[in-house]
């Protein structure tokens, strides 16, 4: 049980948490039948989005201690979808308030590098190294880390020997392996389009096996079935509202929304000005449109109440077009 000093702490912290980040979800305390606090359960509105995209498997770890008193943390862990460590949850067993603020730190740093891979995503396609349709397809479905898993994989497929053991009409049964390796059985199933594969790497990792893979080359399948793309592995994996067990829908953490925002707006701005640089006329055009959208775009927010500081450009920045623009011209004469 926990000292009546330390539970209020505690209960002062969750308790503050709402007013301070209004995503702060939900917060559970167990009490013996002394009526003092032994655990406690947490979750933010960001953990239960990420339960909800990425909590088909869930691991329960026990093995953190908090300090030196051997108090346990337990963690409700996943993976999302760049193979990265989330946390779903997490209850605390007779500690103080000093470890949980280091936990949020914890907390907000890894949600960082995710926020990180996912403008990386958003930007960048990874390199298809054997040119096929079958990774042509999915290269900019699955995030890049994902899409580097299962190109490995059709690059192991390659090397890959196949033969067939059985035909049934619509159902063939393939073994696939290398002289130096194991051997694994590929059933297929042409009418439904089911693979099943021994060595059960898509019921283990959710990515389909150098094996099946080798029996799309074989019948030259050309893409893989949707039902083998899981969309917990996709681009688009934390797309779509986050219903709670009530059917509210979950607010997400507003900074991690406002992120996600900007890496799209990002993405898209980016690309236009790559393009536009390279031609004075179409630069000078952009430019134009570019002042004239940032000043509906305030003048928009400034309608909702939101203040907001001026962005407007300095005089020399429309200095420093003029000079592009002339020294451009001067170098097309």
């Amino acid at each position: 049980m926990m000292e009546l000093g330390a539970a209020g702490a505690i209960l002062e912290y969750f308790q503050k948490l709402p007013v301070e980040n209004p995503s702060f979800y939900f917060f559970v305390f167990q009490f013996d039948i002394d009526d003092l606090m032994t655990n406690i359960f947490w979750a933010d509105a960001r953990m239960i989005e990420d339960y909800d995209h990425f909590g088909d498997v869930i691991t329960f770890d026990t093995t953190y201690r908090t300090n030196d008193h051997e108090r346990q943390l337990a963690l409700f862990l996943g993976v999302n979808h760049h193979n990265q460590t989330t946390v779903f949850g997490a209850a605390l067993i007779l500690d103080s308030i000093r470890f949980l603020e280091h936990f949020q730190m914890v907390v907000d740093d890894r949600r960082y590098s995710e926020t990180m891979e996912d403008f990386r995503t958003t930007n960048s396609t990874p390199e298809v190294i054997v040119k096929c349709e079958i990774l042509k397809a999915v290269v900019t479905e699955y995030t890049p880390t994902i899409f580097c898993i299962f190109q490995d994989q059709f690059e192991s497929s390659i090397f890959q020997v196949l033969t067939l053991k059985r035909d049934e009409g619509c159902i063939r049964v393939y073994e696939v392996g290398t002289s130096k390796g194991a051997w694994h059985t590929i059933t297929y199933d042409s009418l439904e389009g089911n693979f099943t594969c021994s060595c059960c790497m898509f019921e283990y990792l959710g990515v389909q096996c150098a094996h099946v893979m080798k029996v799309h080359v074989h019948k030259e399948i050309l893409c893989m079935h949707p039902k083998y793309i899981l969309k917990r592995w996709t681009r688009d994996a934390k797309m779509g509202d986050i219903v709670d067990s009530t059917g509210n829908i979950v607010d997400v953490d507003p900074k991690a929304l406002q992120t996600r925002r900007y890496a799209i707006l990002m993405s898209v701005y980016g690309k236009v000005a790559n393009i536009a640089s390279e031609h004075d006329k179409v630069f000078k055009d952009c430019y134009s449109r570019e002042i004239r959208m940032t000043q509906e775009v305030m003048h928009e927010i400034k309608s909702l109440g939101v203040k907001m500081p001026n962005p407007a450009p300095q005089s020399g920045a429309s200095e420093n077009v003029n000079e592009v623009h002339g020294q451009t011209s001067s170098t097309q004469q």
